[in-house]
């Protein structure tokens, strides 16, 4: 009896053992852009400058309009090719429009996906492994794919998030323990946490003269949270680099904390759900000291510029209410002249993320 049960903890052991080396971590590099984290496995006449975007770029997936699109880059029809989002919560709808949407002959002469396989990975990034325009994360892969059909027909298409949440919620909590563990350095709330979520395209319908295939618009729709909460103050602590969030209730969250950076808060706005911050190096060269400005969304934690979006707004000056609207006030790029732009602007990419 004593002989089983010690092999059956050797065979345990052994599993779980096996369990760990199976578990294969992989790095992607996502660009940072539009208000969304993305990337693109080929793009139809891309750049010579991987800076730069194309008129078949990724970016045309998120801009609302689905007289642009996103086509592929390879010489066939891009069976394998990938699409990368990288959010902050589990959605629970997806949106597609379908094809080149510019015109009902350009939908038709080209290619359509038809079979998206989806593959999920819990990914996270480690402060300093990024610029303004990438992110650099460390993935690990969701045993379980997905695979949604699209109807070869313009317009948007909806389709439930095919994953189960809780199955999925559990997945994420156990790869950040096991990131953690590897990564001893950062502590938990220094270490940024996505969910990346990749589209393949595994079949398409055919187009009647080209074979590139494209999509005009690729979304995300979140469930409602209550994890939103009203801020009283911002603070700094740069002995810390650390931004912090006054709550009325009495509590601390973290805006920001970066230990080769500086924060200080240039203004608070009235209603308390933006912040302009001037940031500098905590350890410059001699000579200058380079500043830079940057707009965060208090409730979403969220940094809204700069954004290459919004390629005019250089430096930022203040925020300022005309007619019982909320206006930031900026220095142009191109003229140098101090412009205003509505906040509003930024509502809809300021909605509130976090992995839940």
């Amino acid at each position: 009896m004593k002989r089983k049960r010690s092999i059956a903890i050797i065979l345990l052991l052994v599993s779980v053992t096996m369990a760990s080396v199976k578990e294969k971590w992989e790095k992607f590099r996502l660009t940072d852009c539009c208000h969304r984290i993305f990337s693109v496995s080929s793009e139809l006449n891309a750049p010579k400058n991987p800076a730069e975007f194309g008129k078949y770029g990724p970016q045309n997936l998120f801009d609302g309009n689905p007289a642009t699109c996103w086509a592929e880059g390879v010489p066939d029809s891009g069976i394998g090719q990938k699409i990368q989002v990288a959010v902050q919560k589990i959605p629970d709808t997806i949106y597609f429009v379908n094809g080149y949407g510019k015109s009902p002959i350009l939908f038709h002469k080209n290619n359509r996906l038809q079979a998206i396989k989806l593959i999920c990975f819990a990914a996270f990034s480690i402060p300093g492994h990024c610029t303004e325009r990438a992110v650099e994360l460390n993935a690990l892969k969701y045993p379980i794919e997905k695979t949604v059909i699209l109807a070869d027909r313009p317009g948007k298409q909806k389709f439930g998030f095919p994953f189960d949440r809780a199955k999925l919620k559990t997945f994420l909590r156990h790869a950040k323990t096991m990131f953690l563990q590897n990564h001893p350095g950062p502590e938990s709330k220094n270490v940024g946490q996505f969910l990346l979520i990749s589209f393949k395209i595994r079949s398409v319908y055919r187009g009647s003269r080209w074979n590139d295939t494209c999509l005009s618009e690729l979304s995300l729709s979140f469930p409602e949270s209550s994890a939103e909460k009203p801020v009283s103050a911002v603070t700094t602590n740069e002995a810390e680099s650390t931004v912090f969030l006054k709550h009325p209730d009495g509590t601390t969250d973290t805006l920001l904390k970066d230990s080769d950076s500086i924060f200080r808060i240039l203004e608070l706005s009235p209603d308390k759900k933006w912040v302009i911050l001037i940031w500098m190096p905590a350890h410059p060269a001699p000579g200058d000291i380079p500043t830079r400005y940057f707009l965060y969304n208090t409730i979403s934690k969220k940094k809204i510029l700069p954004d290459s979006a919004f390629p005019d707004i250089g430096d930022l000056y203040g925020f300022e209410t005309k007619k019982h609207r909320l206006y930031l006030q900026y220095g142009s790029n191109k003229t140098g002249d101090v412009r205003m732009i509505d906040l509003a602007e930024f509502h809809r990419e300021a909605e509130t993320t976090g992995v839940q």
